[in-house]
């Protein structure tokens, strides 16, 4: 099984603004994503097509945690607290957890 350990829900980021960013995205073939930010349907059909089962996602948390629950099981979500305030509050994650262990075969 195959699993994705680094994508990332991307916001979008108008042409002009970022020219190193958008250097970057151009290399790779995916400067439209740079500029309109993750199709979290149209990575799924990608991670399809390349036998990806599962992504673990960074970004903004509530996108994060609206691809989530829109394909789970295939998209698991990772908080990012803000640097900014570490301290300021209690740490709640906004996308819904889930962990799946894999059953091993008894010895018996």
């Amino acid at each position: 099984m195959i699993i994705d350990v680094w994508t990332q829900h991307i916001s979008p980021t108008p042409p002009g603004v970022n020219p190193e960013g958008e250097n970057v995205f151009r290399n790779y073939g995916m400067l439209d994503v740079f500029h309109h930010g993750t199709d979290v349907a149209r990575m799924i059909e990608a991670m399809d097509r390349h036998g990806v089962r599962a992504a673990l996602m960074a970004g903004d948390n509530e996108a994060v945690a609206r691809a989530q629950r829109a394909h789970p099981g295939r998209i698991f979500g990772e908080y990012h607290a803000s640097p900014t305030d570490i301290t300021g509050g209690s740490l709640r994650p906004t996308a819904p957890t889930t962990r799946s262990t894999p059953r091993r075969p008894s010895s018996t």
